[in-house]
């Protein structure tokens, strides 16, 4: 009896790429304007320039759309990490993480507009200072071995508030100024706070 072949995964053609872009386009607009349970499918189809049929081909709803946008950014976010925190770090965050975090959030702005601009999607807000927590119990126990994990939850606690809140003046700058600037800026505070754990 032949073995049944399984079926790989096909990739997305550059059509249904080019739909979804258009979708994520449509409801991110949408999104920086008004909270996401007032916004309706046949709104966004008709800011998107689609049928409702053509959304519920990649869809469920919008919160499966809304859903779908941040676990991919969740997912670049990772990667993005990935080749930063592999090995034996003996260094605290350099240049290059800071710059590499700050570029995934500008090259994904739409996204970060929307979720932490007006919107304030906290789930959103929440989940991403947790990569950064993940990062700081991972790395700085290494470097400061006589300090306990509380003392690094408070030191994490104190400096992703300032972060997050200078990332949201970021947003409502309309990004203005340089990825180079706001991660200098963002190291030299981070180096001043460090001080916590003399």
């Amino acid at each position: 009896m032949e073995m049944m072949k399984t079926k790989k995964p096909r990739k997305e053609d550059q059509r249904t790429r080019l739909t979804k872009l258009m979708i994520r386009q449509a409801f991110l607009r949408l999104l920086e304007e008004r909270p996401i349970n007032e916004i309706t499918v046949s709104e966004l189809c008709e800011a998107a320039g689609i049928s409702r049929v053509t959304f519920y081909l990649h869809y469920k709803n919008i919160f499966d759309l809304n859903d779908k946008i941040k676990e991919n950014f969740y997912k670049e976010i990772q990667n993005s990490l990935i080749p930063l925190l592999t090995g034996d770090k003996k260094n605290l965050p350099d240049e290059k993480m800071v710059d590499t975090i700050l570029r995934v959030l500008y090259e994904n702005r739409d996204i970060i507009s929307a979720m932490v601009g007006k919107a304030r999607d906290m789930e959103f807000v929440k989940t991403i200072i947790g990569y950064g927590h993940d990062v700081v119990l991972g790395l700085y126990p290494k470097l400061f071995t006589n300090k306990a994990e509380k003392d690094f939850n408070i030191f994490y606690t104190y400096v992703s508030g300032g972060v997050m809140s200078i990332i949201r003046l970021w947003v409502n700058n309309n990004f203005q100024d340089s990825i180079e600037e706001l991660s200098s800026n963002i190291r030299k505070l981070i180096a001043v706070t460090i001080k916590y754990f003399d």
